[in-house]
């Protein structure tokens, strides 16, 4: 299942299945790391903005390179917000939602 721009999600690991929902505001993929240089062919890096309506108590890790600066957040403002680049783990799943 693939997750789309749209979609709410919750992170599955570490136990915070039950405690995490997000919302999906934007992905982006990258063939270079967060100095500017490349990767080895082939590799891509793909970063997913959440909007944590419901932040877990363990969070998944802030994705450390230029978006959250390109948006106006130091390092040490980006703990503080509950709108966050992260990488796109396997352990994001889209969450089900019953008409």
């Amino acid at each position: 299942m693939s997750i789309a721009v749209g979609d709410l999600i919750c992170f599955n690991a570490a136990g915070m299945k039950s405690q995490s929902l997000g919302l999906v505001m934007d992905i982006r993929t990258r063939e270079t790391n967060g100095y500017g240089e490349a990767l080895k062919p082939g590799d891509k890096f793909t970063a997913v903005k959440v909007r944590w309506i419901q932040k877990p108590p363990k969070m998944p890790a802030i994705d450390a390179w230029s978006l959250h600066c390109l948006e106006g957040l130091g390092w040490a403002e980006r703990a503080g917000t509950d709108t966050l680049w992260h990488k796109l783990w396997s352990s994001f799943e889209k969450v089900k939602v019953s008409p």
